[in-house]
């Protein structure tokens, strides 16, 4: 709740839960969490939703909260690891995520992909 922005200090340990999002204005309280608010922002507090690490938090410059890898999906805040992804994809589904995971823009040879007017088979 917005109301534990009136205390300076303070160290809460929020992973592991469903939530879904938190007052932006504790993202700049720079004394929480040990002052990890100050170097880490909101992700000092929890991972954004995407991401996880084993804290659920960032806690150092070397612990980030890492991107879900392909098919895998965090759904909440201070996630502590990406779950499988259980949907069952089409082959279009997959090969856009393939091409978004992997810079497909960036690519040498990126012509027609995702180009809804071209086969998959010609991408």
């Amino acid at each position: 709740p917005g109301e534990l922005k009136r205390f300076e200090y303070m160290t809460i340990f929020l992973s592991g839960n469903q939530i879904a999002s938190i007052d932006q204005s504790f993202c700049a309280l720079n004394s929480w969490m040990d002052g990890d608010v100050e170097k880490y922002g909101c992700n000092a507090i929890l991972c954004p939703a995407g991401t996880s690490n084993e804290y659920g938090r960032q806690i150092s410059g070397g612990l980030i909260c890492e991107p879900c890898p392909f098919t895998f999906s965090a759904p909440y805040l201070g996630s502590g690891q990406c779950m499988a992804d259980l949907k069952n994809y089409s082959e279009k589904e997959i090969l856009e995520k393939f091409y978004d995971a992997t810079s497909g823009p960036g690519w040498k040879d990126a012509e027609n992909w995702k180009d809804d007017d071209v086969s998959i088979c010609d991408w």
